[in-house]
């Protein structure tokens, strides 16, 4: 009975590291790529990089149509943004990989909390979109 519960839960920590990895991954991709195409695409910001201080770059809200929008006008700013957005995420995701992780491995006891928290997460995430604006 004890290995099958090593098993376990050594199946539940491989599934999160890797939900962890391929998030930062991935994450990490994006923002690096919108940092590459923002310096090729806008060459006076090698001009105000070297000052210290860019001036041309603003933030960019993140709200799923201005993101759209600003994929169009300035793609480089906008892959940035996602990025930073997908690093957030990334808690979710190992939340949600877990609860499922639980239930499949028959851990219902662990379950409810780890829905409850994964719940009070997305919901901030939520409301700070709409109280921005």
């Amino acid at each position: 009975m004890r290995g099958e519960s090593n098993t376990h839960s050594l199946r539940i920590e491989n599934a999160i590291a890797l939900a962890l990895s391929v998030g930062i991954g991935v994450a990490v991709a994006v923002v690096l790529m919108g940092i590459l195409i923002t310096l090729s695409s806008q060459t006076s910001l090698w001009r105000s990089v070297s000052t210290g201080y860019v001036h041309s770059l603003r933030p960019v809200p993140f709200r799923p149509a201005l993101l759209l929008y600003e994929l169009h006008h300035s793609p480089g700013i906008a892959a940035m943004s996602l990025g930073l957005f997908l690093i957030v995420c990334t808690p979710l995701a190992r939340l949600t990989v877990s609860a499922i992780m639980l239930v499949r491995t028959h851990e219902y006891r662990f379950v409810p909390l780890t829905v409850f928290v994964l719940l009070v997460i997305a919901a901030s995430i939520v409301l700070s979109f709409h109280l921005r604006h």
